[in-house]
């Protein structure tokens, strides 16, 4: 589909804005703001946990099928290695997304307007992707990221994951998430500047996505300043610690310089 098109797609049929970010990325804050300005939530939603305790906003019928999708290829959250979908047979594959399509079905019913998220499926984005097309849903992409070594410290603090597995999961969900969507009507944001100025930013996403946000803005932003706090951004690091890290430099630091650059220009040919 040329840019044309996207462009001239409307919310006339049913549409799903996707947040493909990786875990403690703020993906579950962005979440919320989507929900307060009008996306449907899951049915099934999760509550808040330790480590997220304003809530995941995600749905909890869906990352347990999501689990079962990743330990059947033996694999899981927390693995960084390269998950090869081309191993799932044609049969399997075609049984894989008939459930995955009544999962989101059971979530989310006939909202015209939903969000999901769920980091892990940045790891197997091109099957969910598959699913919502055949389903003749609109889909919308939102690429939340975070510095890295902040996420790199939040992990270690929530689940003790060492600095190595940090930064290669990091790359392996920011990585997956970026090709899987190209081509894709899609945008970039930084959770800094989510927290910093959320109106900007959503007024960002709705101008990039082509989305009329179902609420009026000015009417839940009170919600929306009240749920959102750059308190609650407990690491922050600028660009100079990733050249004093030998593991941050390089495919990192490029990495995040360019998910900046498409978050501030847009995709382009040299991004």
């Amino acid at each position: 589909m040329g840019s044309q098109q996207r462009e001239q797609t409307s919310l006339s049929k049913r549409s799903c804005i996707l947040v493909l970010g990786m875990h403690r990325s703020g993906t579950s804050a962005l979440t919320r703001v989507l929900s307060l300005a009008g996306a449907a939530l899951p049915a099934d939603l999760m509550g808040p946990s330790v480590g997220n305790e304003l809530g995941h906003w995600e749905s909890k019928r869906i990352v347990a099928f999501h689990d079962e999708l990743l330990n059947s290829l033996g694999s899981a959250w927390d693995d960084w290695r390269y998950l090869d979908l081309s191993n799932i047979s044609a049969e399997n594959r075609a049984k894989l997304k008939l459930n995955m399509n009544k999962v989101i079905d059971l979530d989310y019913g006939d909202a015209t307007l939903f969000a999901i998220k769920d980091p892990r499926v940045c790891r197997f984005a091109s099957i969910l992707l598959e699913v919502l097309d055949e389903a003749g849903i609109d889909v919308r992409i939102i690429l939340p990221f975070r510095h890295p070594l902040e996420v790199c410290e939040s992990l270690k603090k929530r689940d003790g994951t060492d600095l190595t597995q940090s930064v290669l999961l990091w790359l392996r969900h920011v990585l997956d998430a970026e090709l899987a969507s190209r081509g894709r009507t899609r945008v970039c944001i930084s959770y800094e500047g989510l927290l910093a100025d959320w109106r900007g930013t959503l007024d960002h996403v709705s101008s990039t996505l082509k989305v009329d946000w179902p609420h009026d803005i000015d009417s839940v932003a009170p919600q929306i300043d009240a749920f959102l706090s750059p308190n609650h951004r407990h690491q922050a690091h600028d660009h100079a610690v990733l050249s004093s890290k030998p593991l941050l430099a390089g495919l990192v630091a490029d990495t995040l310089h360019n998910l900046e650059k498409i978050a501030e220009s847009g995709d382009s040919d040299e991004t």
